[in-house]
């Protein structure tokens, strides 16, 4: 066949495969860059958009109007997907206060708070319930006028518990379910006597924490209450919250493997003091560091928010620097001389390292005796909160107003801590909810198609009062709905909330235009839609045309 022939079958091949081809319009795409709303005229079925196909890699809203119930509904959703970023109007103050995570009675929990503010003063923030004031923080806004920090709170019993979080006369609301608990069991293992063993202890027992004592006294003599000793056993290590290897303590193999297993499997909170890294499983740093001594005042801190740090006194103490944090474990305090405090999770558990080799100056010394007492409680709380039931259940926005959509998401976990992956024809997890003087309603569950092992489902609170949701009879959250007014009837403070459970953010209308910008610099350059393939295959046959027609007329055929 001679070449233009060739050509001209090729080119009738292309032209058929390009005729014939569907355009896929319903392929996946790429993730498009920012998407900007239009700034008015919200229009729910062009937003609703955003819903199909991958989510967008950022949602810009930057009208000045308030949103309405339609367009929260629709953002609702669409903060599930993509960060959203939002202007607030000129000179608007927001309050928002996050609700503790998964309260138990008599441990320590966190407030979280975050403050919008146009001045750039520091400002008095000041939690409350309903029998009056708790406490007070003074914080410095930062960047865009942002103030954040926490309050912790240690809630007496378990039921429904609502606080509230002021600022300048603004109030924002939050609550959540309170589980039943009671005081913190601790097996506290040491070397030889020590006054840092004998006033860690006591602050325990003050604090309310049954605390067992194993200790050498030396020549053959021992504390020992209850069996004594690490338990090789972890049957017998689960009977504890939390265990405490204090300077001294060298547990052997078989109760090093028996910690692990605690930890890892049961869930369990292990505090490894003395400057040791741990060992296995239990590992928190890469070894450790020589004897040091510490000046109270040069430590830094960068705690949970529900746990206490040691007041910067005048106290010097002995420590052992820990080495370099593993991979999944954060500094919690470090000095100068290196790292104090090391916290990680491992399997279902908590483990912590202590560097810190004499805490008790800060109680002897210093007269700083219920902030030493207040440390050692909340680091055993810390310890001894690891989530260990495998069905969790969190409403997004636990207190409202009634006719209001509220959204509940259940996360499920396998006995080992992983999400829990539901076969099409498996029976899901039952969720009830009693609402104010009725009698329990089931709750119908729906599988999130993006998040393996989650849940979902909405309800609609029609009268005043405490909403609870529970499973097997047994309360795991709650919703609280209240006609007064406050942040939970102001749409601009909802928006606020989406955007920050989106990962996006709520920014003041004078620094909205540079947040939009770095936003939009961290996500790279857009990316470009590649054309369809029945196109590609038209170009390639028109080209094919061009050189069949080149070759003829240079063959003079033309």
């Amino acid at each position: 066949m001679s070449l233009p022939g060739s050509l001209r079958a090729a080119l009738l091949a292309l032209l058929a495969a390009a005729l014939l081809l569907p355009d896929r319009e319903d392929a996946p795409r790429r993730a498009p860059g920012a998407v900007r709303l239009p700034e008015r005229g919200f229009q729910a079925a062009r937003s609703d958009s955003l819903l199909a196909g991958t989510p967008a890699a950022l949602v810009v809203r930057s009208g000045e109007d308030p949103p309405g119930a339609a367009e929260l509904d629709v953002l609702s959703a669409v903060a599930e997907r993509s960060p959203l970023l939002v202007r607030l109007p000129e000179g608007r103050w927001l309050v928002r206060a996050g609700a503790p995570q998964r309260p138990v009675a008599g441990r320590a929990a966190a407030i979280p708070f975050r403050v919008h503010t146009v001045s750039g003063d520091s400002l008095w923030v000041r939690l409350g319930d309903g029998a009056g004031a708790l406490d007070s923080l003074r914080v410095a806004p930062g960047p865009g006028g942002v103030a954040e920090g926490a309050f912790r709170v240690r809630p007496p019993r378990e039921g429904w518990r609502e606080w509230t979080v002021e600022v300048g006369g603004r109030q924002a609301r939050t609550g959540a379910w309170v589980a039943p608990g009671r005081e913190p069991r601790v097996l506290v293992v040491a070397g030889p006597p020590s006054w840092e063993v004998k006033f860690t202890v006591r602050a325990l027992e003050e604090s309310g924490a049954t605390v067992e004592l194993s200790q050498p006294l030396g020549r053959g003599l021992a504390v020992r209450q209850g069996e004594g000793g690490v338990p090789a056993e972890v049957a017998r290590l689960a009977r504890f919250d939390a265990v405490l290897l204090l300077d001294g303590a060298e547990p052997a193999a078989a109760q090093r493997s028996a910690l692990a297993d605690y930890v890892v499997r049961r869930g369990g909170g292990v505090l490894l003091a003395g400057g040791g890294g741990g060992p296995g499983a239990l590992r928190v740093t890469a070894g450790g560091g020589v004897d040091a001594e510490v000046a109270g005042d040069r430590i830094r801190w960068t705690l949970p928010a529900e746990m206490a740090p040691l007041p910067p006194g005048g106290a010097r103490t002995a420590a052992i620097p820990l080495g370099r944090p593993v991979p999944g474990a954060w500094t919690a305090a470090r000095s100068a001389e290196g790292t104090l405090l090391a916290l990680r999770t491992a399997g279902r558990g908590r483990v912590a390292a202590l560097g810190l080799g004499e805490s008790w100056r800060w109680r002897m010394e210093a007269g700083r005796i219920a902030e030493h007492r207040e440390f050692w409680r909340s680091l055993v709380d810390w310890l001894a909160s690891a989530p260990r039931d495998t069905l969790l259940v969190e409403v997004a926005e636990p207190v409202g107003i009634p006719g209001v959509p509220v959204e509940v998401r259940v996360f499920t976990r396998t006995g080992s801590g992983e999400p829990r992956r539901f076969a099409p024809d498996e029976r899901l997890p039952e969720l009830s909810l009693a609402r104010p003087g009725g009698s329990p309603e089931r709750l119908p569950l729906r599988p999130d198609p993006e998040r393996p092992g989650v849940l979902r489902t909405v309800f609609v609170p029609a009268a005043p009062g405490v909403y609870s949701l529970a499973t097997g009879g047994v309360p795991l959250a709650g919703f609280r709905a209240d006609t007064a007014p406050g942040d939970a009837a102001d749409p601009w403070a909802r928006l606020a909330l989406l955007a920050a459970r989106s990962g996006g953010d709520a920014v003041p209308a004078e620094d909205f235009g540079s947040a939009v910008r770095r936003r939009e610099a961290a996500l790279g350059s857009p990316e470009r839609r590649a054309l369809p393939l029945h196109l590609l295959l038209l170009g390639l046959a028109a080209a094919l045309a061009v050189t069949e027609w080149s070759v003829r007329r240079l063959r003079g055929r033309a």
